[in-house]
C-alpha cells in the first residue's frame, strides 16, 4: 500500500510500514544508477530514514507524485546520480 498525501504511508512486505509527513524540516532524496532501478532515501529531522527501492509497481509515476508533494509542502527534494 502506497499513500500518496502530504503524509506518505509504505507497507513493506508482509510486516513493516512507515509514515513519513512531508514538512521543510524532512527531505527525500532519489538516488539512481543509469541503467538500473533507483533508491527513495525518506529522511526526518530527527535522522530517522527508511528507504524505498523502485520496481514493477514503483516507478515514474510514483517518482512524481513523491517530487510534487515534497515541493508543494516544503520538503527538500534531491535526485542524484550514485556514484561508485
Amino acid at each position: 500500500m502506497l499513500l500518496l498525501s502530504p503524509i506518505i504511508v509504505v507497507m513493506l512486505p508482509f510486516t513493516v510500514s512507515q509514515t513519513f509527513y512531508y514538512s521543510r524540516d524532512n527531505i527525500v532524496v532519489y538516488e539512481y544508477e543509469i541503467g538500473t532501478v533507483g533508491t527513495y532515501y525518506f529522511q526526518t529531522k530527527n535522522n530517522e530514514t527508511f528507504v524505498i527501492e523502485e520496481n514493477g509497481q514503483f516507478g515514474l509515476d510514483e517518482k512524481r507524485a513523491i517530487y510534487h508533494l515534497a515541493n508543494e509542502n516544503g520538503a527538500s527534494f534531491v535526485e542524484r546520480e550514485m556514484v561508485k
